[in-house]
């Protein structure tokens, strides 16, 4: 009896170390010890090329625009990120374009893009940590979290 349950009682407990020792939920995913303070927000642009495992590249731009800002550390002030980009497209011919913007003040931003071409902005309550927004190229406004991305 003492055999057959000792790997699942030890397994129980590796699956459990992370949550006992504080690692996995102390609010922002940060390692552990602190609880985030700055808003950070992954970006991602869904770019449909119609083709699968082609490279898609892309020059986008990023415009930050502070609203109320609540926080009390962090970037407060308008800002821009120009950025190129390149991936290549999945089975289902469509490209996704990300990055991670830190150090960004807790409160309401504008956050528009652009590729020069197709611009669409959504305005967003970022909270500690991290956020995420999804955009389409082609569509107006954005996604949050888990939610499919705009135009589906």
């Amino acid at each position: 009896m003492v055999k057959k349950t000792f790997p699942y009682l030890l397994l129980s407990l590796l699956f459990m170390l992370p949550f006992l020792m504080g690692g996995i939920c102390d609010g922002g995913g940060n390692g552990g010890g602190t609880t985030p303070t700055v808003a950070a927000v992954n970006l991602s642009v869904k770019w449909p090329s119609g083709f699968s495992n082609v490279n898609c590249t892309s020059r986008l731009i990023w415009n930050f625009t502070p609203g109320t800002l609540t926080g009390t550390s962090g970037t407060s002030t308008p800002f821009a990120v120009d950025h190129n980009y390149s991936s290549t497209s999945d089975s289902y011919g469509v490209c996704y374009f990300s990055d991670l913007i830190t150090n960004m003040k807790v409160g309401t931003w504008t956050i528009a893009v652009t590729d020069g071409a197709w611009v669409t902005s959504c305005v967003q309550t970022l909270a500690a940590g991290t956020n995420n927004l999804k955009f389409t190229i082609g569509r107006a406004g954005c996604t949050t979290g888990l939610n499919p991305y705009p135009g589906g």
